[in-house]
C-alpha cells in the first residue's frame, strides 16, 4: 500500500524529526538546523502541501532580524502535528500595557506570530509594535455570524485578527471591518477576492454566485487523492494537463458564470444558457491552450448559477436541483454533442452521465454527496468521501471512454468498499485512497464526470447554505 500523504495547511505547527532533509537556499541551512536542533516546530506557509513537499517557515528573533525563512520538506520529515498555542496560555509573555478582555478570552482564539514565537521558543520576538496576532475557527455559517457580530465590541487595536472557515478559507478581521464589498481570502494555495455577501448570509449578486461557482472549482482542484485526477500535488493519470491549466481556466470563468446566473434570473430558456456555456468553453480551452479542464463543471455548474439566480428572482422554494430539472430537464436530454467522447459512450454503453444527472436535478449529489460532504469536521477528508460516494453510484463517462466496464466496475467496487471500511473516518483513510488512485494512474483512468460533480455539491452546499439563513 502507498505511503500515506497528508495535507498540510497554512498556520499548522509541525514538529519535525531530528535529521529531516531540509530543501532551502543554502545560505539558510544553518539557522535551520539550529532552529530544530533546539527542538522548536515549524509553521507550515502557502502553498501548504505540493508535489514539492511541505511548504513551511520558521521566523528568527529581535536578535537575528526578525527574518522569515522559508524551505520545504519530505512527508517522512514530520513527526507530528502540534496545536497553535491559546491566549489564555500566553498571558504571562504579553507585554505590559497590551491588556485583553475577558470576553476576548471566552472566545478561546489561537495565537500565531511573534507571540506565539516568544511562548513557544522563550526567545524575544516581541517588541512595542507587535500587533497581538489571533486565529479564530469557525465550524459553519452560524458561528461565523455569531462572530462578526461580536467582533466590533472585544477586539482591541492591536489584535489582528484571522478568521478561518469550515473550508479552509482565511480573511482578516481589519479588512472585513472597511467598507469594501469584497474580502481578500487566503486558501493554502492561493489569494483572491470573495463578495462579503457569500459569508453574510446577503442574498447574493450574480456576482457574488459566479465567485461561489468558482470556488466550488478551486476546492475541487485542492482536493487529494482524487483517483487519476489532476491536484496540487500531482497530474494523476494526465500527461497533458497540470493544476496550473486548471488554475488558469477558472480564471475566466467568473464572467460567464456571472451572466448565467443573470440569465436565469430573466428566466431565459435553454437555448440561451447553452450558447453563454458554449462561449465559456471556448474562453477555457483559450486560457488553457487547448486543454479541456472543465466542459463538465461549465455545464454543470453553468445550470446551478442560472438556478440560483431564477431562485431568488421568483422567490421559489424548491431546491436548486429541482429548478434545473423542471425548467430545463427535458431540453437537457434533448442536447446532443455528436462526435464527443461522452456520446460515444452513451452509444456504447446506453448510460447519460453527466446529462441526465443534470436533467433528473442532481439526484446523486443530494443523495449521497452533500451527506458525505457535511459528515466530516476536516475539509479534505469529507471532499474526499463526497468524491467516492458517487465514485460508488454514478457512472462516469469519461472513466468509461479510458477504461471500459473494466474500470467502472473496479471504480464502484473500490469505493463501495473504502466507505464500507470507515471511509475518510479513519485515521489510514490517505493510505487506502492512495491506493487506488495509484492504480488509476497505472491503468490511465481518469473520472473526470464525478470530479464536476464534487464541485457541484460544494457549490450547492455553499448556495443553499445561504439560502437557509
Amino acid at each position: 500500500m502507498p505511503d500515506a500523504v497528508h495535507i498540510y495547511h497554512r498556520q499548522e505547527l509541525l514538529l519535525l524529526r531530528h535529521g529531516a532533509e531540509i530543501l532551502c537556499q543554502e545560505t539558510d541551512t544553518a539557522d535551520i538546523r539550529n532552529w530544530l536542533a533546539a527542538g522548536f516546530p515549524v509553521i507550515v506557509r502557502r502553498p501548504g502541501t505540493t508535489a514539492e513537499g511541505i511548504h513551511c517557515g520558521i521566523p528568527l528573533p529581535i536578535s537575528g532580524g526578525l527574518r522569515r525563512i522559508p524551505f520545504c520538506v519530505r512527508q517522512k520529515a514530520v513527526q507530528k502535528r502540534l496545536a497553535l498555542p491559546r491566549l489564555q496560555d500566553c498571558l504571562d509573555v504579553l507585554p505590559k500595557g497590551r491588556p485583553v478582555s475577558e470576553k476576548l478570552l471566552s472566545i478561546n482564539p489561537e495565537v500565531f506570530g511573534s507571540l506565539a514565537w516568544q511562548y513557544l521558543t522563550g526567545q524575544e520576538f516581541l517588541h512595542a509594535q507587535s500587533d497581538l496576532d489571533l486565529l479564530i475557527r469557525v465550524r459553519n455559517p452560524g458561528e461565523l455570524q455569531e462572530l462578526l457580530h461580536a467582533l466590533p465590541g472585544i477586539a482591541t487595536p492591536f489584535c489582528d485578527i484571522e478568521i478561518l472557515l469550515w473550508n479552509d478559507r482565511a480573511f482578516s478581521w481589519r479588512e472585513w471591518a472597511t467598507s469594501a464589498s469584497s474580502i481578500l481570502v487566503k486558501s493554502d494555495h492561493q489569494v483572491f477576492l470573495l463578495p462579503k455577501s457569500l459569508l453574510t448570509g446577503n442574498q447574493p449578486d450574480s456576482a457574488a454566485i459566479a465567485a461561489a461557482a468558482c470556488d466550488a472549482l478551486r476546492e475541487e482542484l485542492e482536493t487529494y487523492p482524487k483517483p487519476g485526477l489532476v491536484s496540487f500535488l500531482d497530474n494523476g493519470s494526465h500527461e497533458d494537463m497540470t493544476a496550473e491549466h486548471f488554475t488558469k481556466a477558472i480564471a475566466v470563468l467568473p464572467d460567464f458564470f456571472r451572466k448565467l446566473a443573470e440569465a436565469g434570473a430573466r428566466q431565459d430558456g435553454f437555448a440561451a444558457l447553452q450558447k453563454m456555456g458554449l462561449n465559456a468553453e471556448r474562453k477555457m480551452f483559450e486560457a488553457t491552450g487547448g486543454i479541456n479542464t472543465h466542459r463538465g463543471a461549465i455545464f454543470s455548474l453553468g445550470l446551478l448559477c442560472a438556478a440560483v439566480g431564477r431562485k431568488f428572482a421568483t422567490e421559489s422554494s424548491l431546491s436548486l436541483g429541482e429548478i434545473v430539472r423542471n425548467c430545463w430537464g427535458s431540453d437537457i436530454l434533448q442536447s446532443r454533442n455528436p462526435g464527443s467522447h461522452g456520446d460515444q459512450v452513451r452509444r456504447r454503453y446506453g448510460v447519460r452521465g453527466a446529462a441526465a444527472e443534470a436533467a433528473s436535478g442532481f439526484p446523486a449529489v443530494y443523495r449521497h454527496a452533500l451527506p458525505e460532504l457535511c459528515s466530516l469536521p476536516e475539509r479534505n477528508a469529507a471532499r474526499m468521501q463526497a468524491f467516492f460516494a458517487l465514485l460508488e453510484t454514478v457512472d462516469d463517462t469519461t472513466l468509461l471512454h479510458r477504461g471500459g466496464k473494466e474500470g467502472s466496475g473496479f471504480a464502484a467496487r473500490a469505493a463501495a468498499e473504502f466507505l464500507r471500511a470507515g471511509g475518510a473516518g479513519r485515521p489510514d483513510w490517505e493510505c487506502r485512497a492512495a491506493a487506488i488512485h495509484q492504480e488509476f494512474i497505472r491503468n490511465k483512468w481518469s473520472c473526470g464526470g464525478i470530479a464536476d460533480l464534487l464541485a457541484t455539491a460544494i457549490f450547492i452546499q455553499q448556495m443553499e447554505g445561504v439560502m437557509r439563513r
